[in-house]
């Protein structure tokens, strides 16, 4: 397996240094005249395009890990194999060139290629959401009559009219790829034609589909539209299955009446498209050739329209209806749903296969209506679902993106200055940093979904569906443990989160202050010192001592947790035996609260489980150089032109790629030395497929150090979306 992937993964490599080099550039000025924009209707629900696709790749290829990838010794090798056994029709590369040599084989290579190289979309028209919507609806109904059984199935499908068949309509998807050579697209056409009219004839319940076949040749293309409707449906087949199939045959018969829809594959204008729509002549009206208006006029596409000229590589977009209908689709009602779907399920599950005339106990009464009630609960605390707009771009330096989105934030914050920044270190190797807002409704509502738990409980407990053995462990728990967990949510409440209103949140990766050749008694020494990178969560402060008396209190929780385990479990710990807790010092203003690493250990000393804390900020760490380090103000010295410390932000983030990866070189060369060693072979060689050794996956991995960084930032102008900026450079 390692050696398959090995050499399809070097063969895709070597193949694409053979791509040609033409590239077709698209500013801001030609988005609306040289790309798919033009065909996408204004009040399209989404479109998505990638423009410049060789060219994207013909860039990737030219970056820094991708050049040093292919100097290393076996990826020469291997492409050099691969090269010969292609231009000598030798080897495995035999059979794929003999299938290449075809001449159908070779008009289809050549459109893929040229479909693969300047432009690809997708785009739904403002049907979509009503069809997504009106889909989601009906397998909600259909889930819970199915449950209902054969009667239930049959009552329902008896109920079904054509007006709620006509709250699904069928929307206008099209795909569709930019191609230069008409001729070549023709003469695959004529394939498709003959080959679909042979082989669907060729079976007689099919034939009716080739009669459908329809070849439109306009000035803008030639199409094959595949026709479909409800009358090519053998209804008096379908009939022949049974007396009781009779009725639900007619129903569904006169219900789907008149509807249809087509499969259109062919050309528009410069493109090879493939279509689904209610009419084959819906795609021949597509675009500004009916003096209609065009995506690029929606006024949510302004942010990209003002972008000015930049070589645009992508585009997303979703409309406002279209977002809103995942959301109703998928997530409202989202818990009443679940329960429709699986009641039956939780009837047996109760009832138990010895008595499946059994009751469903009683205590369970009122599920339906308390999931109905956390339903309407969340609704209250979701903001309306908009859409967003995404864009990206190529640079110098790599690639540039956008994300508009127009859902307002209910978790972020970007009011104010990210003063996190100051505490995440001078040169993190990666890091992300937010201010969340202050909602205290989110824990008021889980504190009443966790009463309402408690209830489901004690009903349960007071069941017939326990022995005695489990009894006595529930009302334990219940009565000695559930008590905790309202003394945690009590000190969340009053202690933790007003400590921590200030919503500053970070994460950070360093390394350099711990390494060491052994990181534990039972492992063999290294070669080298193995650096360990140091993960640093900082929190801003609000009020420090209401911060620490919760962490305080929190101790005394988890002993009286101990207490309760320890009566569950007897032997889970010693009599008397309580939580440790970390050894207290202040330096310079700093309390700091750690967990010493036992002497005999051989890890570093300067590493221990540690939270640093001053006025402002908490810093848990394991590396006391980095919490001292991360506690006084530096600042950012890296994604700077991404991320502006000086202006108001609601998020940044920082990675460099190979920045980790050579943080974990010594490791991996430390792994390949304790399994096979460097001069042995991982990958054994076989037949003409060079094999990998050690020393080559170092390189391969040595490669990967030249990745480049990704870094963004998000704001939130006041009233507008959120809009968050991400570069990838090298």
């Amino acid at each position: 397996m390692k050696t398959v992937w090995l050499r399809w993964s070097v063969s895709l490599l070597a193949l694409a240094l053979f791509v040609g080099n033409e590239t077709n550039p698209v500013s801001a000025s030609d988005l609306s005249k040289e790309t798919s924009i033009p065909l996408v209707p204004q009040d399209a629900d989404f479109y998505t395009a990638t423009f410049r696709m060789e060219e994207q790749f013909r860039q990737f290829l030219q970056c820094k890990s991708m050049v040093e990838l292919q100097k290393v010794g076996v990826v020469k090798q291997v492409i050099q194999q691969l090269s010969q056994e292609w231009q000598e029709g030798t080897g495995q590369m035999a059979q794929a060139r003999a299938a290449f040599n075809t001449p159908l084989a070779q008009d289809i290579l050549k459109t893929i290629i040229e479909m693969a190289s300047e432009e690809a979309f997708v785009f739904g028209d403002s049907k979509t959401s009503d069809f997504l919507i009106g889909f989601a609806q009906l397998q909600k109904e259909m889930a819970v009559a199915i449950n209902g059984g054969q009667d239930g199935l049959l009552d329902w499908v008896d109920s079904l009219t054509k007006e709620d068949i006509k709250l699904i309509p069928v929307p206008t998807i099209v795909a569709g790829f930019k191609f230069k050579d008409e001729d070549r697209a023709l003469t695959i056409l004529d394939q498709i034609q003959a080959l679909a009219s042979l082989g669907l004839n060729a079976v007689p319940q099919t034939a009716i589909i080739a009669e459908k076949i329809e070849r439109v040749e306009d000035a803008r293309g030639t199409r094959l539209v595949f026709n479909f409707s409800s009358d090519m449906i053998p209804w008096d087949t379908l009939a022949e299955a049974g007396p009781e199939a009779v009725d639900v045959v007619n129903q569904l018969e006169e219900i789907l009446e008149g509807r249809k829809f087509a499969l259109t594959i062919g050309t528009l204008d410069k493109y090879i498209v493939f279509a689904l729509s209610e009419e084959g002549k819906q795609i021949a009206r597509l675009g500004k050739a009916n003096n209609s208006k065009s995506l690029w006029d929606n006024a949510d596409l302004k942010p990209l329209v003002e972008a000015g000229n930049k070589e645009f590589t992508g585009i997303a977009y979703i409309s406002d209806k279209f977002s809103d209908a995942q959301f109703e689709s998928q997530w409202r009602g989202y818990f009443s749903n679940l329960y429709a779907q699986f009641e039956p399920l939780l009837e047996l599950s109760f009832a138990g296969n010895a008595d499946p005339d059994r009751d469903t106990p009683s205590f369970i009464d009122s599920l339906e209506s308390d999931l109905e009630w956390l339903d309407d609960e969340m609704e209250q605390l979701v903001p309306e679902f908009k859409g967003s707009l995404a864009y990206t771009f190529t640079t110098s330096k790599g690639v540039e993106g956008y994300l508009h989105n127009r859902t307002e934030s209910v978790y972020l914050d970007g009011s104010k200055k990210l003063e996190v920044l100051q505490h995440v270190g001078e040169a993190p190797l990666a890091m992300a940093a937010y201010r969340h807002g202050y909602n205290p409704k989110w824990l008021t509502l889980s504190r009443k979904v966790v009463r309402k738990i408690r209830t489901y409980l004690d009903g349960f407990v007071a069941s017939s569906l326990l022995d005695s053995n489990d009894m006595a462990e529930w009302e334990i728990i219940l009565k000695k443990g559930w008590p905790l967990l309202k003394r945690s949510a009590d000190i969340f409440e009053q202690k933790l989160q007003p400590s921590t209103k200030d919503g500053q949140s970070a994460w950070t990766i360093s390394i350099g202050s711990l390494q060491s050749k052994q990181w534990a008694k039972e492992m063999p020494p290294s070669s080298q010192p193995l650096p360990l990178p140091e993960l640093a969560i900082v929190t801003g402060l609000s009020d420090k001592g209401a911060f620490i008396e919760g962490c305080s209190d929190m101790f005394g929780v988890l002993d009286s947790l101990l207490e309760v385990v320890r009566e569950l479990n007897p032997s889970i710990a010693p009599a008397g035996y309580s939580i440790p807790r970390p050894e207290k010092s202040v330096e310079a203003g700093t309390e700091l609260y750690r967990y010493l690493i036992p002497d005999d250990c051989p890890v570093p000393k300067e590493m221990a489980p540690q939270i640093a804390v001053d006025d402002h900020w908490a810093i848990a760490s394991y590396s006391s150089n980095q919490s001292k380090s991360l506690i006084r103000r530096s600042t950012l010295g890296v994604g700077r032109n991404v991320i502006q410390s000086d202006k108001e932000l609601a998020a940044a983030s920082y990675c460099d790629l190979g920045g980790l990866m050579k943080a974990m070189s010594p490791w991996v060369r430390y792994g390949l030395e304790m399994n096979e060693g460097l001069d042995e072979f991982v990958v054994p060689p076989k037949e003409s497929i060079p094999g990998l050794k050690g020393t080559d996956i170092l390189e391969i991995w040595q490669a990967m150090t030249q990745a480049g960084r990704v870094i963004s930032s998000t704001e939130i102008p006041k009233g507008g979306p959120t809009i968050t900026h991400w570069v990838y450079e090298e």
